[in-house]
């Protein structure tokens, strides 16, 4: 993924993103969750924007559920205002477990995690929350397709920015 500094250019990165019940985001294996106005409702999505220059790049997802029923997670990637993935798509890479130190790093070895799993029913969260979601055809994923295992799971997407 190295880009010569004479070649490289500034993307405009979007994600939406919420879980049920919380989230924790890394931009690069830095934690960004603070930027997050609803991380902890997960009803509401948020959408953050970075600056992310040429080059190779990961979002990862800490994602948990403390209130049992059914777990999930939903987002959806834009650069400069262009859909790129949607979780469903079979972009992202999934976990039940923790898939060890430098996991939201960009060069770490994933090769253990498995294509995210979409939920076999979403019908506990209705068509209307959070409805942007739907709108663009992003899709709840956890850890398995039951999505009913209460704990966390944790996702990555990685992103190649020419």
């Amino acid at each position: 993924c190295f880009v010569p500094e004479s070649e490289r250019v500034d993307y405009e990165v979007s994600i939406m993103l919420t879980a049920d019940d919380s989230y924790q985001l890394y931009v690069d294996g830095v934690d960004v969750t603070s930027d997050a106005t609803y991380p902890n409702n997960w009803f509401r999505g948020d959408t953050l924007t970075y600056t992310l220059e040429s080059g190779c790049h990961t979002l990862a997802v800490a994602a948990s559920d403390t209130y049992s029923v059914t777990s999930g997670f939903i987002a959806s990637v834009s650069v400069d205002g262009v859909l790129t993935t949607n979780t469903g798509d079979g972009d992202w890479l999934a976990s039940d477990s923790n898939p060890g130190p430098g996991w939201t790093l960009v060069g770490f070895d994933d090769s253990s995690m498995f294509t995210e799993q979409p939920c076999a029913s979403s019908s506990i969260w209705g068509t209307y929350w959070p409805a942007p979601f739907y709108a663009v055809g992003a899709s709840w994923v956890w850890g398995n397709t039951a999505c009913g295992n209460l704990g966390e799971a944790f996702f990555r997407l990685h992103m190649d920015l020419p």
